[in-house]
């Protein structure tokens, strides 16, 4: 079997069980109004692949090609925006850190990352760049405390307290 014919198909699962998984599960309007999604909603979807839709098989991704990747992201936008631009931030994280990092950051953080059970973001604005990235000005350097800072601000890790990652 091809890589395509085996991108195609993991998309067209992917996009059936999204649709029968949003029915029973996601309450839009329950989101908006407490501003977040429920933990099992990130389980599920970890569980599925979805964070790792672009990421290689070697680190247990599900490496879809872009075209079925986007055919699902277009499938989760139609159920719920909010839910979808959290799991593009996550696989323009994981693109990122798969192209640009070392081997031993590659396996240490993507195989999580494409299970869903750590998380990326990303800075794209300050108050003199706007909207392009290119021109932002803060350099984030290690802390003293562990983490990462610089003199108008600190990046720290995202932890749920109950979770039992």
């Amino acid at each position: 079997m091809s890589i395509e014919s085996t991108s195609k198909e993991t998309a067209n699962h992917l996009i059936h069980w999204i649709r029968e998984y949003a029915a029973l599960r996601i309450d839009s309007y329950l989101i908006d109004t407490q501003g977040s999604l429920p933990p099992h909603i990130y389980f599920d979807l970890g569980n599925q692949g979805f964070f790792g839709m672009h990421v290689s098989r070697k680190y247990g991704g599900l490496e879809l090609t872009t075209s079925d990747m986007l055919r699902v992201i277009e499938q989760l936008a139609a159920i719920d925006l909010t839910l979808c631009t959290i799991v593009i931030e996550c696989i323009q994280g994981a693109h990122t850190l798969e192209k640009y990092a070392s081997n031993s950051m590659k396996n240490r953080y993507l195989p999580q990352l494409a299970g869903g059970r750590i998380f990326t973001a990303g800075a794209m604005t300050e108050s003199a760049a706007g909207s392009n990235p290119r021109a932002m000005k803060s350099i984030a350097t290690p802390g003293n405390k562990g983490g990462w800072a610089e003199p108008r601000f600190t990046i720290r890790p995202c932890r749920w307290p109950a979770l039992p990652w």
